[in-house]
């Protein structure tokens, strides 16, 4: 897939300076598949997106989005085709120019994490900075700078892992814990700082107890936490078009 490095605005038209070109739209999206297409469903709009299939065979070589689920893309289109439904706005006709995956990942429950050795004080590694947080369309997501591992035995990618705990007896509430595991020692060379951008498959989080928005506290061995209301709502995965909302 195409890799860009233009961060746009959410949802401002970007005009280049020939006059004749159409705005450009970039977003984080949760992909779906309906019929024969894709739709994408936007993080901060309440956009979803028709896109052409010409422009996903171009952007993803011909491959379509196969198993992915999350995607960061900017595309053009034509204001005429932009519409509001309900409480949505649609686009359709979308004309993809590039993008990323976003990977993904699920969300841990402690004897998931200890089970995995995720939790081991050696495999943990400090991370920096928490940039971001929020939840949308079934995922949860972070943006967390750290250090990458130049000597990680094959290749293998660090992960930004999220083990989640809550009290059965408490209600609405619950904690997340991430943990950076490098898949290497400590004392293995690094490369510097990176900033990792991961998506949490939310389904864990529907089984913390109550109805209402949960309260949840983000945190690391080695930062303050963060704390966050998150709309249950926004912990469900996209309802396919034309069906009525979870």
């Amino acid at each position: 897939m195409a890799a860009f490095c233009t961060v746009l605005t959410a949802f401002t038209s970007c005009l280049n300076d020939d006059d004749d070109s159409l705005p450009v739209y970039y977003d984080y999206f949760t992909i779906t598949q309906h019929g024969d297409g894709y739709v994408l469903y936007s993080d901060n709009d309440n956009v979803v997106v028709y896109p052409t299939a010409t422009s996903v065979a171009t952007v993803t070589a011909g491959k379509g989005f196969a198993d992915n689920k999350r995607v960061e893309l900017y595309m053009e289109y034509n204001p005429e085709y932009l519409t509001t439904e309900g409480e949505k706005k649609v686009l359709r006709n979308a004309e993809l120019k590039g993008g990323n995956y976003i990977r993904t990942l699920s969300l841990k429950s402690r004897t998931e994490a200890e089970a995995e050795n995720l939790c081991v004080d050696d495999s943990i590694f400090s991370i920096e900075s928490l940039d971001r947080v929020w939840a949308r369309n079934g995922y949860l997501n972070t943006k967390v700078t750290g250090c990458y591992s130049g000597n990680n035995k094959g290749g293998i990618r660090p992960t930004v892992n999220l083990m989640l705990e809550y009290d059965a007896d408490v209600e609405n509430a619950a904690s997340i814990r991430l943990l950076y595991n490098r898949h290497s020692t400590k004392d293995c060379y690094t490369m510097g700082r990176t900033q990792f951008l991961t998506s949490y498959d939310a389904s864990l989080l529907l089984e913390v107890p109550g109805s209402d928005s949960i309260s949840l506290k983000v945190y690391t061995d080695s930062l303050n936490a963060k704390s966050l209301k998150i709309a249950r709502k926004d912990l469900l995965h996209p309802a396919a078009p034309g069906t009525a909302e979870p």
